[in-house]
């Protein structure tokens, strides 16, 4: 019950930490509202570079991997990412200049293939609070609900990899 009274705490260590047990339920009520979500995923695109140039770029990978049923679910992921990533973290205005180089290497699809399966596997260990809201929210739009994790876990990487260049 705090949860909802406290609201949302920050977590300047989200995305190398998951989401604390009363984010996570708070953020699962929140973005599973589509109107929400919409909200918040377009604020989070708003301001920071990283999504608003990542997330076509996970859409694309993902229709190049599998289909397009699949890069919808995904990107359907991505925006909750997003949108969760928005409303613990700090914002993020700049995008550095390696990550942008990284993004547009026609190897990053190539090495994507390779890790794709190892990535999510991670993720639904090491970030199980922020893998739960993802399924919840997502499942309210698509039934893919593991491409949707998927989407979030290639944005989380591409954010990982910003701030290590930052």
């Amino acid at each position: 019950m705090n949860t909802f009274i406290g609201g949302i705490t920050p977590q300047l260590d989200f995305p190398r930490q998951d989401l604390s047990d009363d984010n996570a339920q708070m953020l699962e009520v929140m973005l599973s509202n589509p109107h929400v979500l919409n909200v918040f995923h377009e604020t989070a695109e708003s301001v920071n570079a990283v999504y608003r140039v990542g997330h076509p770029i996970v859409k694309i990978t993902i229709e190049q991997l599998y289909d397009s049923q699949h890069a919808w679910a995904a990107s359907v992921g991505t925006a909750v990412y997003e949108a969760i990533a928005a409303l613990v973290q700090k914002p993020t205005t700049d995008i550095s200049p390696v990550m942008l180089e990284h993004l547009q290497s026609p190897d990053s699809t190539e090495a994507l293939v390779y890790t794709l399966q190892s990535e999510l596997q991670a993720f639904y260990r090491d970030m199980p609070n922020t893998a739960a809201v993802v399924e919840s929210a997502s499942s309210r739009v698509t039934a893919d609900t593991t491409y949707a994790v998927l989407g979030a876990v290639v944005t989380r990487n591409f954010e990982l990899v910003d701030a290590n260049y930052q």
